[in-house]
């Protein structure tokens, strides 16, 4: 198994149990948020090559399906940050334990549910999107890197 798709796996089950606060608790929840923002980042960085040759459009040329991914994957990255910034807003507990507080909470905590149920989604359009990709790393044989110029990553 790729070292990328390590990194995926890893952030993909964070989320689902980051997800589950009424399961998990609101502290923790808060908590192993930050750890996914963490696994999120590394996330970024670890497929940041596939993101600048799509975005020139050097490996294979030009493809609708890339282009298309790439879109995905920046709203994917706009609706997390906000999920991020709205959970501080409603924060009860990192905040305080950094002696801050945040006013808003009617204007914080529905965005953060909406964006939340949004990520979701977009997390398993995303999954779907580059499935492939992960078959690929999974039973390829050259694990990890895709030929052509369907929107695979590399």
């Amino acid at each position: 198994m790729g070292k990328n798709l390590a990194i995926d796996i890893a952030a993909l089950i964070v989320y689902v149990v980051v997800s589950l606060p009424s399961c998990t608790g609101i502290v923790f929840h808060e908590w192993a948020s930050v750890g996914l923002f963490i696994l999120f980042l590394i996330h970024c960085v670890a497929h940041y090559d596939w993101v600048i040759d799509v975005a020139k459009g050097c490996r294979g040329g030009f493809s609708w399906v890339r282009q298309g991914n790439l879109l995905l994957d920046i709203i994917v990255l706009a609706v997390f940050m906000l999920v991020m910034v709205s959970g501080l807003g409603i924060s009860g507990v990192i905040l305080p334990s950094l002696g801050l507080v945040s006013f808003g909470y009617y204007v914080w905590g529905p965005l953060h549910s909406l964006c939340a149920k949004m990520l979701f989604a977009l997390l398993l359009i995303h999954c779907v999107a580059h499935w492939r990709w992960v078959a690929k790393c999974v039973f390829g044989k050259d694990r990890g890197t895709m030929k052509g110029n369907s929107g695979k990553r590399g």
